[in-house]
């Protein structure tokens, strides 16, 4: 299977609510191909100090930052299946 790259360049806040927001509009751009594979940048959802990550820190497979970027991967390629 052939996959196609995208990648968001975005720079991120300390507030993940405003960073979750451009990624919904950036995705929204982004032209739809098939078998599209979505590239985020590491801090996508917080660029901030180490206290800042830590208290934004979830359990693996669960917590609300998780299931938000798992809901627009669904949104957006409704190809992708759910691993839990």
């Amino acid at each position: 299977m052939t996959c196609n790259l995208s990648a968001i360049q975005m720079v991120s806040t300390a507030d993940p609510k405003v960073n979750l927001d451009a990624i919904k509009k950036l995705l929204a751009e982004l032209s739809p191909i098939k078998n599209q594979l979505v590239l985020l940048p590491e801090n996508v959802l917080s660029f901030a100090d180490k206290a800042r990550y830590l208290l934004l820190a979830e359990k693996l497979g669960e917590g609300y930052y998780q299931s938000q970027l798992t809901d627009l991967a669904l949104r957006f390629n409704p190809e992708v299946h759910h691993l839990n």
